[in-house]
């Protein structure tokens, strides 16, 4: 999902200008009395005082007075209590539902230089969400980044809620997607409820979610195999009269063929096909990943032939996942048939089908070729990367051919800046200790 520029903006605009409002400005527009920030300090009794520096006193906050009384001492105190302290008051304060005071202490929190963190930040995108201005907890995550803080499970969480009780589902899913795909944070089973509840809740109020959103849905079920609930939405679908398409069942194919449920990855396929809808190559590089999987290389070529018969053209990743699997049983002939047959369908390995090709060399003890091959490699235009690198030193290796290993090292075929899978860059110092530790990580599709 892109988030529009305008709304963000827009977000950015009001929490500044809602962070700058004074307390009692609040209290105009409530039933609440609230004092100003800056009105004389009140009397505070000797055991608030200890209550509030050491935290035990937050839980017997129930109104806007005690907590902006507490709130007062904790920045009259010096040294200022720490973080914890003033996450614990902010989140009494948006218990007892008072989200508008508990977003002007933050301001002033800051204003004040005490610094934030995941918690803190948390607790203000609640307070928004729980506001219904789930929009402005987009100015929040920005903030997170900003501050090099890292966005966690639980801000997800609250966010996405967020947006799922403002009727925001599409939004929901397509922030879902966003955290998924750029992996800013961990997905755990509680996100998907969190859509799942909000769905529901959707379905309520006679709003009806398209197919994008239950394919979302149904992926993020399927990654934690809960099979009983990916029905259950399935037929949720129908009864609404939204209809799986080729994208959804394709993931369905997948899913089943990476717990190796291949017969029914092979039953989906054929209800596709009663229903008019008609694999496409991604559904058929699942099946055929499925079968590598499982070592049945004879099955896989069978689906690369059907997918040739139904006049789709294969494409790389078909070729690659097959020639894996071949490398993987160390049938060396079949892959290099494969490899040769690529250009001739007028496609071309990429450095992936060259390091897995020689992945498959080394595990072969085939040390002469896989060398040829990176020469050919090199010669064809197709820059090594840290993967290949690790293969190819942690090949020659375990072959116990060291002093070929110490030959490409030392006649700087390794470049000086290597840049792995993530894009970082790494100096030449480091080289050796990350090619120890890649002696474990074998290149995999």
């Amino acid at each position: 999902m892109e988030f529009k520029r305008s709304a963000l903006s827009s977000s950015f605009s009001f929490f500044n200008k809602f962070s700058r409002r004074r307390i009692y400005s609040v209290a105009a527009s409530s039933s609440s009395s609230l004092r100003s920030f800056h009105s004389p300090p009140a009397l505070v009794s000797s055991s608030h005082r200890s209550s509030a520096h050491s935290g035990c006193g937050f839980y017997s906050v129930h109104d806007l007075d005690h907590a902006h009384e507490l709130f007062d001492q904790m920045l009259r105190a010096r040294p200022l209590p720490s973080i914890v302290q003033f996450t614990k008051l902010l989140s009494r304060v948006v218990k007892i539902k008072h989200y508008t005071a508990a977003v002007c202490f933050f301001k002033e929190m800051r204003v004040r230089g005490v610094p934030v963190d995941a918690h803190s930040l948390t607790i203000l995108i609640e307070a928004f969400c729980l506001s219904n201005r789930a929009e402005y907890g987009f100015c929040v995550l920005g903030m997170f980044f900003k501050c090099g803080i890292d966005f966690d499970t639980v801000a997800s969480n609250t966010l996405i809620k967020g947006l799922c009780l403002d009727n925001n589902i599409v939004e929901a899913v397509g922030l879902f997607k966003k955290l998924v795909r750029e992996d800013l944070c961990e997905v755990y089973n509680i996100t998907y409820n969190v859509l799942m509840n909000g769905l529901c809740k959707m379905t309520e109020r006679r709003v009806s979610p398209n197919i994008i959103t239950y394919t979302s849905l149904i992926q993020g079920l399927c990654s934690f195999c809960r099979w009983r609930d990916v029905t259950k939405l399935m037929n949720e679908m129908v009864r609404h009269n939204v209809y799986p398409n080729v994208c959804t069942f394709s993931i369905l194919v997948d899913a089943f063929c990476k717990e190796g449920k291949l017969k029914d990855a092979e039953a989906v396929i054929q209800i596709m096909i009663q229903r008019n809808v008609y694999p496409n190559v991604v559904t058929y590089n699942a099946l055929i990943e499925g079968y590598c999987l499982q070592g049945q290389m004879d099955d896989a070529r069978r689906a690369l032939g059907r997918m040739i018969d139904k006049g789709l053209q294969p494409d790389r990743m078909s070729y690659n996942t097959i020639i894996n699997g071949y490398c993987r049983r160390k049938e060396m002939d079949e892959a290099f048939h494969l490899f040769h047959e690529m250009p001739q369908k007028g496609l071309y390995p990429n450095v992936v089908t060259y390091t897995t090709m020689l992945q498959g060399l080394f595990l072969a003890g085939r040390c002469d070729d896989a060398l040829n091959l990176f020469q050919d490699m090199q010669l064809s235009g197709h820059a090594p990367n840290f993967h290949t690198y690790c293969v190819l030193l942690t090949g020659l290796c375990e072959n116990r051919h060291i002093e070929e290993a110490m030959s490409v090292y030392s006649n700087e075929t390794v470049p000086e800046v290597i840049v792995d899978s993530s894009n970082r860059h790494r100096p030449a110092s480091h080289k050796a200790k990350e090619m120890n530790q890649c002696r474990s990580d074998k290149w995999t599709l």
